[in-house]
């Protein structure tokens, strides 16, 4: 390449070392161009460059963007002097040398308009000066944005003109419009849980961090209705001349909320929706780059709110892991949790001795006369020889303090298929309970002792203590509860104890419930231990027989907690239990008369426990969201209670909204943003809920 007088070719021939000592070069560097621009620039003096001058320019750009190049890929990259390139403006057409720093880029055309008078140097572009030849794909400035160092690169256009709002919109103030309006839709739309998970699945495919700010601005979106939308552009904070333009929608980010702007004849539609998903995009500056991720926004704001992890999940987009199931799998019960129905089989009837933090299930007994169990961790014992009078220490929920409860009511769990011993019962799959390995080195006679203490003990109790401590005792030794091992002794210990029940001493039992439970618990622990035998060995198998947590057994505190294998955990009991406090809530919300935000949030808390009580009757998994809509997703065939806890949740926010003042923007506080028709709408709302899950429930 020859730039004359710059740049000469000449031939090498013998005299190559002389040549080189006069100050040739065998390859043209960056520096070498880098210098031949500033002669350029040196000459012309920021004034307006001729036809050839261009034309050399060109050519020594071009040459530059391949060095860079090929240096980048060397990693030689090495550009020390002022950088001047070729650019143009709107204003005037013609070409001029300007530093690089002073250059910006052009990487987005869609404000080609609105920038006619705008004078700022941009890089030299075929699109914008027809009558000059550039590369038809703007390759070199890609290149040169690509390689030159950061402090020698043009800004880019996109990120040095800013869109803002006229004055007189700002100051305009807001229409009040019917709450069918679209912008309420939208307000209720970015608000939404199930919204905000799902753009957390975007970030979380693009490996995006630090967007908890972004979090913060959804969840704080407020939605401006004015009679005219008007932005004009900014470029150093200066207004951009004939930048102004009317629009049908805006969006802006503040520092701690997103704020939309629509005009009152808005509605939805597939133009909105892009619309909105182009300035989310914007405001979240561009960071989405993969396709199906950008495509994926406005989808996000149209499709049923309900279905946005099924529409993701068939995009192939990344679900979070902390929402996932396996997070779940192999974590201890909490204490207050019911215990899985499956899991009653393994409750020991006699009265065992404890370990201090190992789990046990405390017995209740509801106005239906049904026995529910519920966990408990046992904190601390007594050594009250009369069971009746005996109170234990457990932990009854999380994070509380231990409680006195009766020992009659504190049942443990065998554990025998975690630490069996031989046995010939093939059934057992040689594994017996704990109960074989308490009993073995018993004699009948010390056993007939204890039993004659406890019913020595049983006429100062009160009535329903003394069915329990007798129906405990009854089942402890009925002969079809027992292995092999211990049938003989069993079945001594058994008629003693139906001996004894049947003199004129002891109040008259009904017995039969208790055999059918004695002969059917067996059976059902048998099958319990094999099909958790199975299926330890089968996760054995597949993980090269490691030991590990494969959610079937935890250990907390070295004590067994024990496993569930059935998919559902029916709670007929919790759910009615639920029920009640929803049923409280929602008279309570009738006596309170002027805080209506308080009256919004009792009929939230109202809705909130009776969809958690129809959860429960169904499958009892701890609950800790307070989100209605999430409460209610996957019933699908109640139409009718998902569509009044959609509108509920969108009456009132969140719970948070109604008490804490940070979840609005100063100077408002949760006393002033419902009203009472919003309190009225709230309670009819609760009430329907309450009322139809109460025909469930009950």
């Amino acid at each position: 390449m020859t730039i004359c007088p710059y740049l000469n070719q000449v031939k090498l021939g013998s005299n190559f070392q002389v040549l080189i000592a006069i100050g040739c070069h065998e390859k043209v560097s960056a520096a070498h161009l880098v210098d031949v621009l500033q002669e350029f620039h040196s000459i012309s003096k920021d004034s307006i460059l001729g036809p050839n001058e261009i034309e050399d320019i060109k050519k020594v750009t071009c040459s530059l963007s391949n060095v860079l190049m090929k240096s980048k890929e060397d990693n030689t990259i090495k550009v020390e002097s002022v950088l001047y390139l070729p650019t143009v403006t709107f204003t005037g057409k013609s070409v001029t040398l300007k530093s690089s720093s002073e250059c910006l880029f052009m990487d987005d055309c869609h404000m080609d308009e609105r920038l006619k008078k705008f004078d700022a140097p941009l890089l030299l572009d075929k699109y914008l000066v027809s009558d000059i030849d550039m590369d038809p794909n703007n390759i070199v400035n890609i290149n040169l944005m690509n390689c030159l160092p950061f402090e020698k690169k043009p800004k880019l256009l996109s990120q040095s003109i800013i869109e803002v709002l006229s004055e007189n919109v700002l100051n305009e103030d807001a229409i009040v419009v019917d709450p069918s309006h679209v912008s309420n839709e939208i307000k209720n739309r970015i608000k939404n849980p199930f919204f905000i998970s799902s753009m957390e699945r975007l970030f979380l495919h693009e490996r995006l961090v630090d967007v908890s700010k972004i979090y913060q601005c959804l969840r704080n979106v407020r939605c401006f209705v004015k009679s005219q939308i008007q932005t004009h552009l900014l470029y150093k904070d200066q207004v951009i001349l004939g930048s102004e333009v009317e629009k049908k929608i805006f969006i802006r980010n503040t520092e701690e909320c997103l704020e939309i702007y629509f005009c009152p004849n808005s509605s939805a539609g597939s133009e909105l929706y892009s619309d909105i998903g182009a300035g989310i995009l914007t405001i979240l500056g561009n960071r989405l780059k993969d396709f199906t991720t950008i495509m994926a926004v406005p989808v996000l704001l149209s499709e049923d709110i309900a279905k946005l992890s099924v529409i993701l999940d068939d995009k192939n987009i990344l679900r979070n892991s902390s929402s996932s199931l396996y997070k779940s799998l192999g974590l201890p019960p909490i204490p207050g949790e019911p215990v899985p129905l499956e899991l009653h089989a393994l409750l020991r009837s006699d009265f065992s001795s404890f370990d201090i933090g190992e789990y046990v299930a405390v017995e209740r007994t509801e106005v239906d006369k049904a026995r529910h169990y519920y966990y408990a961790i046992f904190r601390r014992s007594d050594q009250n020889t009369d069971i009746g009078s005996r109170l234990y220490g457990l932990q009854l929920t999380e994070n509380a303090n231990e409680e006195d409860v009766a020992a009659y009511l504190v049942f443990k769990f065998d554990r025998g298929f975690l630490t069996g011993t031989s046995a010939e019962d093939k059934d057992t799959n040689g594994l017996l309970p704990d109960f074989v390995e308490d009993f073995k080195d018993k004699s009948y006679d010390i056993i007939i002792r204890e039993i004659q203490d406890v019913f020595a003990n049983l006429q100062h109790n009160e009535e329903k203590a003394q069915k329990v401590i007798l129906r405990r005792l009854y089942l402890a030794w009925h002969p079809d509860k027992h292995p092999e091992e211990t049938k003989e002794l069993a079945t001594r210990v058994f008629q003693y104890i139906q001996d004894i029940m049947q003199k004129p001493n002891v109040r008259t039992i009904d017995c039969d419930d208790w055999d059918q439970q004695a002969s059917g618990g067996w059976d059902r622990y048998r099958d319990y231990t094999q099909n958790y035998r199975e299926s330890y060995s089968h996760n054995n198998d597949i993980d090269g027989g490691k030991d590990k947590d494969d959610g079937f057994a935890f250990n907390n505190e070295e004590f067994y907690v024990p496993p569930t294998l059935q998919e559902l955990n029916p709670q007929p009991s919790e759910a009615r239990r639920w029920w009640k406090q929803a049923d409280y809530d929602i008279k309570a919300a009738d006596e309170v008369l002027e805080a209506h935000e308080w009256v919004c949030y009792m009929a939230h808390q109202a809705a909130e426990k009776a969809l958690k009580a129809a959860k429960y009757k169904i499958h009892y998994e701890l609950c800790m969201t307070h989100r209605l809509p999430y409460l209610v997703s996957g019933n699908e065939s109640d139409s009718d209670l998902r569509e009044w806890a959609n509108e509920l949740e969108r009456i009132t926010s969140s719970a948070e909204a109604m008490r804490y003042p940070d979840r609005w923007t100063a100077p408002n506080v949760p006393h002033n943003q419902y009203t009472s028709s919003d309190a009225e709408s709230a309670k009819q709302l609760a009430r329907q809920i309450v009322e139809y899950v109460g025909d469930i429930v009950n």
